[in-house]
Protein backbone atom coordinates (compact mmCIF):
# COMPACT_ATOMS: atom_id res chain seq x y z
CA UNK A 1 0.00 0.00 0.00
CA UNK A 2 1.29 3.30 -0.65
CA UNK A 3 0.04 6.81 0.63
CA UNK A 4 -1.88 8.89 -1.45
CA UNK A 5 -0.76 12.71 -2.40
CA UNK A 6 -2.92 15.08 -0.86
CA UNK A 7 -3.63 16.70 -4.38
CA UNK A 8 -6.10 13.69 -5.06
CA UNK A 9 -7.21 13.22 -1.89
CA UNK A 10 -10.02 16.36 -1.97
CA UNK A 11 -13.58 16.45 -3.86
CA UNK A 12 -13.84 19.53 -6.31
CA UNK A 13 -16.16 22.47 -5.12
CA UNK A 14 -16.83 26.02 -6.84
CA UNK A 15 -16.05 29.09 -5.14
CA UNK A 16 -18.44 30.92 -3.31
CA UNK A 17 -17.73 33.99 -5.19
CA UNK A 18 -18.33 32.29 -8.36
CA UNK A 19 -21.26 31.17 -7.66
CA UNK A 20 -22.64 35.00 -6.87
CA UNK A 21 -20.62 36.64 -9.68
CA UNK A 22 -22.77 33.82 -11.89
CA UNK A 23 -25.98 35.27 -10.65
CA UNK A 24 -25.12 38.19 -11.29
CA UNK A 25 -24.28 37.32 -14.80
CA UNK A 26 -27.71 35.45 -15.29
CA UNK A 27 -29.64 38.67 -13.71
CA UNK A 28 -27.95 40.73 -16.64
CA UNK A 29 -27.97 38.48 -19.12
CA UNK A 30 -31.64 36.83 -18.73
CA UNK A 31 -30.56 33.01 -18.66
CA UNK A 32 -31.81 30.59 -16.76
CA UNK A 33 -30.53 28.62 -14.09
CA UNK A 34 -30.64 24.99 -13.42
CA UNK A 35 -29.30 22.62 -10.99
CA UNK A 36 -28.71 19.22 -10.74
CA UNK A 37 -27.34 16.34 -8.80
CA UNK A 38 -25.38 13.69 -10.57
CA UNK A 39 -26.68 10.04 -8.32
CA UNK A 40 -23.56 7.73 -7.72
CA UNK A 41 -20.90 9.98 -9.55
CA UNK A 42 -18.00 8.12 -8.47
CA UNK A 43 -19.52 5.13 -9.59
CA UNK A 44 -19.55 6.91 -13.29
CA UNK A 45 -15.63 7.12 -13.11
CA UNK A 46 -12.86 4.79 -13.69
CA UNK A 47 -10.63 4.32 -10.65
CA UNK A 48 -7.24 5.46 -11.03
CA UNK A 49 -5.73 3.21 -8.47
CA UNK A 50 -4.91 -0.64 -8.74
CA UNK A 51 -7.21 -1.70 -5.85
CA UNK A 52 -7.95 -5.66 -5.21
CA UNK A 53 -9.98 -6.57 -2.30
CA UNK A 54 -11.25 -10.39 -0.59
CA UNK A 55 -14.81 -10.43 -1.69
CA UNK A 56 -17.23 -10.93 1.89
CA UNK A 57 -20.87 -12.20 2.21
CA UNK A 58 -22.09 -9.26 0.48
CA UNK A 59 -21.22 -11.06 -2.89
CA UNK A 60 -22.95 -14.14 -2.78
CA UNK A 61 -21.77 -17.23 -0.59
CA UNK A 62 -19.95 -18.88 -3.92
CA UNK A 63 -17.74 -15.73 -4.25
CA UNK A 64 -16.74 -15.39 -0.47
CA UNK A 65 -12.44 -15.84 -0.33
CA UNK A 66 -12.36 -14.87 -4.12
CA UNK A 67 -10.37 -11.59 -5.21
CA UNK A 68 -12.11 -8.86 -7.03
CA UNK A 69 -10.49 -5.85 -8.70
CA UNK A 70 -12.12 -2.46 -8.33
CA UNK A 71 -12.84 -0.69 -11.86
CA UNK A 72 -14.88 1.88 -10.46
CA UNK A 73 -14.25 5.09 -8.32
CA UNK A 74 -15.62 4.16 -4.91
CA UNK A 75 -17.22 6.40 -2.08
CA UNK A 76 -14.45 6.12 0.65
CA UNK A 77 -11.56 5.59 -1.22
CA UNK A 78 -8.80 8.46 -1.21
CA UNK A 79 -8.68 8.96 -5.24
CA UNK A 80 -12.42 8.71 -5.93
CA UNK A 81 -12.93 12.62 -6.13
CA UNK A 82 -10.05 12.98 -8.36
CA UNK A 83 -11.31 10.02 -10.52
CA UNK A 84 -14.53 11.53 -11.16
CA UNK A 85 -13.34 15.22 -11.35
CA UNK A 86 -10.71 14.03 -14.05
CA UNK A 87 -13.85 11.98 -15.57
CA UNK A 88 -15.80 15.04 -15.49
CA UNK A 89 -13.32 17.24 -16.73
CA UNK A 90 -12.92 14.55 -19.90
CA UNK A 91 -16.42 15.03 -20.72
CA UNK A 92 -17.03 18.92 -20.63
CA UNK A 93 -13.70 19.51 -22.57
CA UNK A 94 -13.77 16.23 -24.79
CA UNK A 95 -17.57 15.92 -26.41
CA UNK A 96 -18.19 17.14 -29.67
CA UNK A 97 -21.83 18.56 -28.70
CA UNK A 98 -20.68 20.08 -25.41
CA UNK A 99 -17.19 21.92 -26.11
CA UNK A 100 -16.74 23.56 -22.74
CA UNK A 101 -13.46 25.30 -21.59
CA UNK A 102 -12.65 25.58 -17.84
CA UNK A 103 -11.82 28.87 -16.42
CA UNK A 104 -8.43 29.92 -15.35
CA UNK A 105 -9.86 31.66 -12.41
CA UNK A 106 -11.76 28.78 -10.54
CA UNK A 107 -11.11 25.67 -11.76
CA UNK A 108 -14.51 24.70 -11.19
CA UNK A 109 -16.33 27.09 -13.56
CA UNK A 110 -17.02 26.04 -17.09
CA UNK A 111 -18.28 27.94 -20.35
CA UNK A 112 -18.45 28.43 -24.03
CA UNK A 113 -19.86 30.83 -26.06
CA UNK A 114 -23.33 30.71 -27.31
CA UNK A 115 -25.92 33.31 -29.22
CA UNK A 116 -29.68 33.84 -28.23
CA UNK A 117 -32.72 33.74 -30.26
CA UNK A 118 -32.67 37.49 -31.13
CA UNK A 119 -28.64 37.58 -32.13
CA UNK A 120 -27.18 38.03 -28.97
CA UNK A 121 -23.76 36.75 -27.33
CA UNK A 122 -23.17 35.24 -24.23
CA UNK A 123 -21.56 32.60 -22.11
CA UNK A 124 -23.24 29.54 -21.39
CA UNK A 125 -22.22 28.56 -17.79
CA UNK A 126 -21.73 25.42 -15.97
CA UNK A 127 -20.53 25.28 -12.07
CA UNK A 128 -19.74 22.08 -10.42
CA UNK A 129 -19.65 21.65 -6.45
CA UNK A 130 -18.49 17.82 -6.38
CA UNK A 131 -21.22 16.01 -7.91
CA UNK A 132 -23.83 18.91 -8.04
CA UNK A 133 -24.34 21.04 -11.12
CA UNK A 134 -25.44 24.84 -11.38
CA UNK A 135 -26.22 25.86 -15.46
CA UNK A 136 -26.93 28.95 -16.69
CA UNK A 137 -28.20 29.46 -20.16
CA UNK A 138 -31.18 30.55 -22.06
CA UNK A 139 -32.35 26.66 -22.42
CA UNK A 140 -30.10 25.28 -19.27
CA UNK A 141 -32.50 21.77 -20.07
CA UNK A 142 -30.99 20.84 -23.07
CA UNK A 143 -27.82 21.01 -21.48
CA UNK A 144 -28.67 18.87 -18.50
CA UNK A 145 -30.72 16.57 -20.53
CA UNK A 146 -27.31 15.86 -22.39
CA UNK A 147 -25.33 15.32 -19.36
CA UNK A 148 -28.29 13.01 -18.03
CA UNK A 149 -27.46 10.90 -21.30
CA UNK A 150 -23.62 10.96 -20.19
CA UNK A 151 -24.46 10.26 -16.82
CA UNK A 152 -27.85 8.34 -16.31
CA UNK A 153 -28.40 9.04 -12.65
CA UNK A 154 -28.36 12.87 -13.02
CA UNK A 155 -31.43 14.29 -11.01
CA UNK A 156 -32.45 17.59 -11.57
CA UNK A 157 -34.04 19.79 -8.80
CA UNK A 158 -33.88 16.54 -6.75
CA UNK A 159 -36.59 14.63 -8.22
CA UNK A 160 -36.23 10.81 -9.62
CA UNK A 161 -35.87 10.54 -13.78
CA UNK A 162 -36.32 7.27 -15.36
CA UNK A 163 -33.50 5.75 -16.61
Amino acid sequence: MTAPPASITYASVVSRESVRIAFVLAALNGLEIEVADIGNAYLNAPTNEKIVITCGLEFRAQFKGRLAKIVRAQYGLKGSGQAWRSHLDKVLLDDENLGFHMCKADNDVWYRPATKPDGTKYYECILVHTDDILCLSMNPKSILDYLDQRFPSLNPEGNQRPI
